[in-house]
């Protein structure tokens, strides 16, 4: 809330804020997973929403895949019965009886392809971004995404084959791309995109309640 300057009362506004904390291995995973090769196996879902993550947040895991037994905290930490791809991150050295420590430091300056967003002036920006980066995660790897952004801007008069090849896949791409296509497409997320209602309901998450709101609202 901080960063898209929605909300200024928060710690944030004192200066530079460090946080050291200890993750599960499944959220330690979606934390790092879209900018570590060694986990590029998990989902299209996750790797978004981690690079999401990374965009506004420099991570850096304090010992590398060497976790910490739950057993080293009292009381000690309940954890998942089992995690997603578990045989597979057995083999990097991840597992789920441990926990893993990470540093988390929010950024100053967000590049975006070639957009530069100050934190303190790009609300909006910030916002479509987010919401575009979650939103095209839901796509399968073997989904064309032409494909796709022609059904969600139908009104655009941006040449989409400019955007990405016709024939791209979401397996194709980087995650630097839906970058690219952001900054190509943001100022099409209005009201002829198709999805525009669930923009709207991502906003209205972040939106501050008004005073006089009943708790059930």
């Amino acid at each position: 809330m901080h960063l898209c300057a929605v909300k200024k009362d928060t710690m944030f506004q004192y200066g530079a804020v460090q946080l050291i904390t200890f993750l599960s291995a499944g959220n330690f995973v979606l934390s790092t997973c879209a900018m570590d090769p060694n986990m590029q196996f998990v989902s299209n879902g996750s790797k978004h929403k981690s690079w999401l993550l990374n965009k506004l947040f420099t991570i850096r895991p304090i010992s590398g895949y060497s976790g910490f037994r739950r057993d080293t905290f009292s009381p000690s930490f309940p954890l998942p019965k089992s995690l997603s791809y578990e045989k597979k991150f057995n083999l990097t050295g991840i597992s789920n009886e441990n926990l893993y420590g990470v540093i988390i430091e929010p950024r100053n300056e967000i590049e975006i392809g070639n957009l530069n967003s100050l934190i303190s002036s790009d609300e909006e920006i910030l916002m479509k971004y987010a919401f575009w980066i979650i939103f095209t995660g839901k796509m399968t790897a073997k989904t064309k995404v032409a494909q796709k952004l022609r059904e969600w801007f139908p009104k655009t008069s941006i040449d989409l084959s400019s955007v990405v090849g016709s024939d791209a896949k979401v397996a194709d791409l980087k995650l630097e791309d839906f970058d690219q296509m952001f900054t190509s497409l943001h100022m099409e997320l209005n009201d002829d995109f198709t999805h525009i209602n669930e923009l709207r309901n991502f906003y209205a998450q972040f939106r501050p309640t008004t005073e006089n709101a009943k708790f059930a609202d």
